[in-house]
């Protein structure tokens, strides 16, 4: 009676362990999806802030010298290309949450 007590608390707490370890190897699977999902938008966010930064100096520059330069065209070709890559990111981002919602 005892040997099957104790194998029975035995039973229980392996169970437990078990639960306990996929529960974290879950919430370590999350936390690192979400970390890989900030470490993309902090690039495209950086790379968005710096094609504003250049269109505005290009521009500066435009308005000092009185006239648009080769730099000005750059500058707007890599805000477009940013903010393109930034939305796509997005709708991305979104649909995949509007998907587990479901």
């Amino acid at each position: 009676m005892e040997i099957a007590i104790i194998s029975l608390i035995q039973a229980v707490l392996v169970a437990l362990i078990t639960r306990n370890s996929f529960k974290a190897k879950r919430a370590q699977k999350k936390a690192e999806a979400a970390a890989q999902l900030l470490a993309k938008e902090s690039l495209l966010s950086m790379q968005l802030q710096a094609a504003s930064v250049n269109l505005s100096l290009a521009t500066a520059k435009a308005i000092q010298e009185g006239k648009t330069n080769g730099a000005m065209q750059i500058a707007y070709e890599e805000g477009i290309k940013a903010k393109s890559a930034y939305d796509a990111f997005l709708q991305e981002t979104i649909s995949a949450q509007l998907a587990h919602i479901k």
